[in-house]
């Protein structure tokens, strides 16, 4: 490895160590000093969480010295769950492969199930295509590997062809994930 390299790998694991300390802490001590609990609330719903996550926060402020609004924190959550759980959230969610948590309020989950199983359907067919794509380039390199007698152009194709395999296993394993997605929300559907 290169000093530019040893250089580039330290500060990378330095800044990955930073976000996985503070990713920790749900709440810091001015977040609960300034006790913004229906923003709490609201905040976890629009982001499609579960309301479980009012007690790890009631945890950390506890540490604190800090007391949790329970009740501001729920008024807050079924205000975001009116803005999250709308069609046009559920196709957003979908297409982007996103996780749904069976968080909306039974007059609105059908519509929103179906939406969110759309927008799978989506995500589904972006990777397919993604797929076929890749498929198409790792036949073109390994024809070019087979043909090419320059050791250093037959190297680097290796290089592609692994990096390809790769990049092709990543999608049959996310294109298996939302599958079984669709598998999940089609069958609770059709048990509603």
């Amino acid at each position: 490895m290169t000093k530019y390299g040893k250089s580039a790998f330290s500060m990378l694991a330095i800044a990955l160590l930073a976000l996985t300390t503070s990713g920790c802490a749900i709440m810091s001590k001015a977040d609960c000093i300034e006790g913004d609990w229906r923003s709490a609330g609201y905040s976890d719903a629009t982001r499609g969480h579960t309301s479980s996550r009012l007690t790890p926060r009631i945890n950390a402020c506890a540490k604190h010295g800090q007391s949790a609004n329970k009740i501001a924190y729920q008024l807050g959550y079924k205000d975001g769950l009116a803005d999250y759980c709308t069609p046009e959230r559920a196709l957003y969610e979908g297409s982007r492969n996103g996780d749904y948590r069976g968080i909306c309020p039974v007059d609105t989950e059908v519509a929103f199930v179906r939406q969110y199983i759309n927008g799978l359907q989506i995500a589904r067919n972006d990777v397919t295509q993604r797929f076929f794509w890749l498929e198409n380039d790792l036949f073109s390199a390994r024809f070019h590997r087979t043909r090419s007698d320059n050791d250093e152009h037959v190297k680097r194709l290796e290089r592609r062809i692994h990096r390809l395999d790769n990049r092709l296993d990543h999608l049959r394993s996310t294109r298996f994930q939302i599958n079984r997605k669709i598998a999940l929300w089609t069958a609770r559907l059709e048990n509603n």
